[in-house]
């Protein structure tokens, strides 16, 4: 199965499409079957999980919570913040995808964004945002 590695400098629209990386399209396709993905913030950035991937991390959490004697408040809290702010989306023909405003917004993304490979998925970081961040880790 494909890995999503490397960085990419895109923009993203004001309808909120963005071009996904033909390298990165590849691994869908090839190595998930589906170019469907699951988006998700976690505060400072967009993930985008493969379905199938995003699904597996699902049942882990699940079944973590059916097996806990009372439930598993943490497992709870991750799918619920994960699932909160959360949009389904496939590449449409032209390589793009459609990230909501709410995502776009609490992720704080403008016109320039970073797509980072994750290795399963790949983050999708407002340019600004992901640079003061790697200066920080830099400096601290």
């Amino acid at each position: 199965m494909g890995r999503f590695r490397g960085s990419f400098t895109h923009a993203i629209d004001s309808k909120g499409r963005l071009s996904i990386p033909a390298k990165f399209r590849a691994v869908l396709s090839d190595g998930h079957g589906s170019e469907k993905l699951f988006l998700t913030c976690n505060g400072a950035c967009i993930e985008a999980y493969p379905l199938a991937v995003w699904e597996d991390k699902e049942d882990r959490m699940d079944e973590r919570m059916r097996q806990a004697p009372l439930g598993d408040a943490e497992a709870s809290r991750v799918i619920m913040r994960h699932n909160f702010h959360a949009q389904e989306c496939e590449v449409d023909r032209l390589g793009r995808i459609l990230v909501s405003k709410d995502l776009r917004d609490r992720a704080g993304l403008t016109s320039d964004v970073v797509i980072v490979g994750m290795v399963s998925h790949f983050a999708i970081w407002d340019r600004g945002r992901i640079e003061s961040a790697a200066q920080g880790e830099a400096q601290g």
